[in-house]
């Protein structure tokens, strides 16, 4: 059975990574710059074809009011990607930016490293279309790197927040079946309960 070391989340919403947290352990789902962030299709696109250098710059951000999760609301917008921040920027643009830039250059560091680290990558993901979406990301992976070995879980999306906190039965299925149809290398959970047993002891904290 082929084993799939990463699990990451693509967006375009939170909902993907906050059910892959609350199903994967730690050492398998990984934070990335899409986690927590609204990223449209074509957004996705552009971090791929750029190898994730994908610089952010304050003169393309501002605050303006758009229907995010269904609802009306002051969001923080990059207008060169199209890309939606309703959980970043909380003290304001200016007062966290420098914060923010070093996060998401970091964020997107790491997931470069996980895309050519030669390890089997599940993508987790939505759409309105799941079909189609599917197919389009995997002509976006296919295009960045022939050789990823990866498999994409995409559900349709909701049209209502409503229990995103919580295990939403229907996504935890889907993680099933993915796991029984490939397994998740169980030797990274155990070296990551390592790792926290060393960290633990180096801090005396426990």
């Amino acid at each position: 059975m082929r084993k799939f070391k990463h699990v990451v989340s693509l967006g375009p919403t939170c909902l993907p990574a906050m059910q892959a947290k609350r199903y994967f352990d730690r050492s398998v789902f990984q934070s990335g710059p899409f986690n927590y962030q609204i990223t449209p299709l074509a957004a996705l696109r552009h971090y791929f074809e750029n190898d994730f250098n994908v610089m952010i710059d304050r003169r393309d951000l501002i605050v303006d009011e758009v229907v995010c999760n269904g609802k009306l609301d002051k969001i923080v917008c990059n207008t060169k990607l199209g890309t939606l921040h309703p959980h970043q920027y909380t003290r304001g643009i200016d007062a966290d930016f420098e914060n923010e830039r070093s996060r998401h250059g970091y964020l997107c560091e790491k997931l470069r490293g996980i895309l050519n680290g030669g390890d089997g990558i599940i993508f987790v993901t939505c759409a309105d279309d799941p079909n189609l979406a599917t197919s389009e990301i995997s002509e976006i992976l296919d295009a960045y790197d022939p050789d990823i070995v990866y498999k994409i879980v995409c559900l349709p999306k909701p049209s209502t927040t409503a229990g995103w906190n919580s295990r939403l039965a229907h996504w935890m299925r889907a993680f099933d079946e993915v796991t029984s149809s490939v397994a998740v290398d169980p030797l990274e959970s155990v070296k990551s309960q390592f790792r926290r047993l060393a960290k633990h002891v180096r801090e005396l904290r426990f």
